[in-house]
């Protein structure tokens, strides 16, 4: 194998550096394998002065995967396969809680992958936590019980109401019908490896099924609580033009408002996958 990437291993169970990469030009077979394997290994990536273009971007991770159009987008007709996450003075940082991204999609994606337009000379941190950890670290009992569920996912409802100020009531309403609320296991094997992650997602978490209001919510506030423990967690500072690649099945992220009233963009793009499937008791 003829290779030119090195992969460092940031500390703890998630992330790497990846170095010797252009992501500008395509990225050879041998290359690509070693960044396959360490996404799969370490799950969130890190290349650093990587000033893409939309184009360059969309090229990149369409290595790993078919890019996923935006929901809202598609249905306006004017599917998007990039967006972008904007904070200034006059729009503050949304500040939204742990989430995997689009998870009350049927079939969420696999990879996300942002790249670093304007970053604040402070602030706006991202932080990452491994739900494989977290699954790992429950107690035997709370694993057999929750091996058993599944939980159901939907956006709040200020997403359909900003959909419906920004896109109209036709699309609101047809996203509302298309996307129903939807059940995904509570445990998830990783469709790579099989090995078990808890598969929560606060942001979209709406009720664990068969449970009452309060006994769901009880679990999952308990559960909850692991995702804020720093021994499952990876934080990272950002640098202008970084590009970071990370795998949605098996982490939960979160980006940081504390930059706020500092200027701060990304571009953001995903990549497709199949349904999650639930975890085989062995």
């Amino acid at each position: 194998m003829t290779c030119s990437v090195e992969v460092e291993p940031l500390r703890g169970s998630l992330g790497a550096r990846v170095h010797g990469v252009d992501a500008r030009r395509p990225i050879g077979p041998d290359d690509l394998a070693v960044i396959r394997s360490a996404l799969l290994d370490r799950r969130v990536l890190f290349l650093r002065g990587q000033d893409l273009s939309a184009e360059e971007q969309l090229a990149f991770a369409t290595q790993f995967g078919v890019p996923c159009v935006d929901p809202v987008s598609r249905l306006a007709g004017r599917p998007n396969l990039l967006s972008y996450i904007e904070d200034t003075e006059q729009r503050p940082p949304a500040e939204f809680p742990w989430h995997t991204d689009l998870s009350w999609l049927r079939t969420p994606p696999a990879f996300g992958i942002l790249n670093a337009r304007v970053v604040p000379d402070r602030g706006g941190d991202t932080i990452w936590v491994d739900l494989f950890a977290v699954y790992d670290a429950l107690p035997t009992e709370v694993k057999r019980r929750v091996q058993q569920l599944e939980l159901q996912h939907r956006p709040r409802p200020h997403y359909f109401e900003t959909v419906r100020r920004h896109h109209g009531d036709e699309i609101a309403d047809r996203l509302v019908a298309e996307h129903p609320p939807v059940a995904h296991p509570l445990v998830r094997p990783h469709p790579c490896s099989g090995r078990p992650a808890l598969f929560l997602s606060p942001l979209y978490a709406d009720s664990v099924v068969g449970l009452s209001p309060s006994r769901s919510r009880s679990l999952l506030t308990s559960l909850e609580h692991y995702l804020d423990e720093p021994r499952f967690q990876l934080r990272w500072k950002w640098e202008q033009h970084d590009l970071v690649i990370w795998d949605e099945a098996s982490t939960n992220h979160r980006a940081l408002g504390d930059h706020h009233p500092r200027h701060r963009r990304m571009r953001r793009c995903s990549v497709a996958a199949s349904a999650p499937c639930a975890h085989t008791v062995p």
